[in-house]
């Protein structure tokens, strides 16, 4: 029994649940769906009226047809927007139907507030400290950029320059200086952690036999470059302020000019690397959110498990707290007592000079090439 195609204007798109069904393989494979998929949603596309109903082997051929695919295919792929655009349940079924539902210990509410937390707090960190390295940098003129401290005589006895109980900026900004060892130990930690997670499950996922989906393997590098591509505070203010140290020894040194350039363009070379690493950290991380946004809304309730918090999200959370712990407790009762309370009464915490050995081992203007 022959049977002659309608022509295209006379299809419709009367089952979106088949067109979700077709698409989702479409997606995956390339184009390449389950011969029962597109069956199912050629014959629902059919109008009522027809003379002759086809077979499948008549709805194979018009698919695969020299004279038709290309048109049927467009058609089809059209389908998709007709149905989200009409119909809400079009993407509900896609998520239904696509095989992958998230991953919550990838990307869950937990996780993510632990990536942007620790994004935010070392780029904090940064400002911070690079803020109160140039703040102490001593004027041109001073003779201690000239000579080296330990060739000076012993400076005056100074104040102790703990912040005062009423100065919140200073008890602030001291918070963040005699913290930020804490927070580099729990940020390679975290970074570890994450990268040899990312790793683990992308393996299993290849020798598991199941498909990796483009939105598992996408967040997961993504989230293991984010993790990479950090600029570290303490990093941050020497490349900064290493400019200023190679202009006293470009200006004071009666060595090799040459070999004193050199040094000063492999800094500004570092810092040029430390600031794309900060700008390459927020990118991905802008990237990560508005993908996961996007799929939050499309594919609410069960089929999405990036919203789910599980054990794994408290655990991410549970890495910051001792940093915000030792951040506050500084803040509230200064270094000297926030650093006392961590230590056994047989050692006491006494302030460096300014001037000292170990008041002056931090300061950017006095680096040395090693």
């Amino acid at each position: 029994m022959s049977w002659t195609p309608p022509p295209l204007d006379w299809l419709s798109y009367n089952d979106c649940s088949a067109v979700a069904a077709w698409y989702d393989g479409a997606g995956l494979d390339s184009y390449d769906s389950s011969v029962a998929a597109i069956l199912n949603y050629l014959d629902s596309s059919l109008p009522n009226n027809l003379s002759t109903h086809p077979n499948d082997a008549q709805l194979i051929g018009w698919y695969l047809g020299d004279s038709t695919s290309e048109q049927v295919f467009q058609w089809m792929v059209a389908g998709w927007n007709n149905c989200t655009s009409e119909n809400g349940d079009a993407s509900v079924e896609f998520c239904a139907n696509y095989g992958s539902a998230g991953d919550s210990d990838l990307a869950g509410p937990g996780v993510f507030i632990a990536y942007h937390l620790e994004a935010a707090l070392a780029t904090i960190y940064a400002i911070v400290i690079l803020s109160d390295h140039i703040r102490r940098l001593p004027p041109k003129n001073d003779p201690a950029r000239q000579e080296d401290p330990a060739r000076q005589e012993d400076p005056a006895p100074q104040e102790d320059s703990a912040p005062k109980k009423d100065n919140a900026g200073a008890r602030i900004l001291h918070a963040f200086r005699e913290s930020s060892i804490e927070f580099l130990d729990a940020a390679v930690l975290f970074s570890i952690s994450l990268q040899i997670a990312s790793i683990v499950q992308s393996a299993q996922l290849r020798t598991s036999g199941r498909a990796i989906t483009t939105y598992t393997g996408l967040v997961s590098m993504m989230a293991c470059l984010f993790s990479v591509l950090r600029s570290s505070p303490q990093l941050c203010y020497i490349w900064a302020a290493a400019p200023e140290a190679a202009d006293s020894r470009l200006a004071n040194s009666t060595g090799s000019r040459l070999k004193d350039y050199r040094w000063a363009v492999g800094t500004l070379l570092r810092l040029s690397f430390a600031l794309t690493c900060l700008v390459t950290m927020w990118t991905l991380l802008g990237f990560i959110t508005a993908w996961r946004t996007d799929i939050s809304q499309a594919a609410p309730g069960e089929n999405n498990e990036d919203q789910e918090w599980t054990f794994g999200q408290i655990l991410a959370l549970a890495t910051w707290a001792p940093i915000c712990k030792n951040w506050g407790f500084i803040a509230m009762f200064g270094p000297e007592v926030g650093h006392a309370g961590r230590m056994s009464p047989h050692y006491d915490v006494i302030p460096a000079k300014e001037g000292s050995e170990q008041g002056e081992r931090a300061r950017p203007d006095l680096l040395t090439q090693a």
